[in-house]
């Protein structure tokens, strides 16, 4: 009987995979090339850089691109990213890991956000963090300079 039971939990598991993943390909495939192919790009802007988060080290990046007037779009919920905007650099900077990988998978997948920045505020999520394809990851091992000044290397090579 419990070998059953422990058949039957590891089909769940299986199936459920193999319909994510379904679901993944379908969402990639149809759902977000048809609602996007309309949209011109080039015609709501050109590249920028695309800030998620409310905390000190956003507040640095903010006074830093405002100085150096570098277009710059400041969010923070998911539903204030515009797909029709065509983003070069996405700077995932809040303290919470979940909101900053949540935001990561959403500009690399969603918006082909080509380069992606992002704060690691807990050294146990690093493992997480490789899985994504993002150019640095920061770690609040580092004082607020030297991640501001990481942050403004990415940010001077994209403009």
């Amino acid at each position: 009987m419990v070998l059953l039971i422990i058949l039957a939990i590891i089909g769940y598991i299986i199936f459920g995979y193999f319909i994510m993943n379904r679901i993944d390909i379908f969402i990639e495939k149809d759902v977000i090339n048809t609602g996007t192919d309309y949209v011109d790009k080039k015609s709501t802007g050109g590249k920028g850089l695309l800030l998620f988060g409310n905390n000190e080290l956003a507040k640095s990046v903010v006074k830093y691109c405002n100085d150096k007037d570098i277009e710059l779009k400041f969010i923070e919920y998911y539903n204030e990213l515009d797909f029709g905007y065509e983003y070069s650099l996405l700077l995932a900077l809040s303290n919470n890991d979940v909101d900053n990988l949540m935001i990561s998978a959403i500009g690399k997948k969603v918006c082909s956000i080509p380069h992606i920045v992002s704060l690691c505020n807990n050294n146990e999520n690093l493992k997480i963090y490789d899985g994504f394809d993002m150019e640095k990851v920061i770690t609040l091992d580092n004082d607020i300079g030297y991640m501001f000044n990481l942050i403004k290397e990415v940010v001077d090579s994209e403009i």
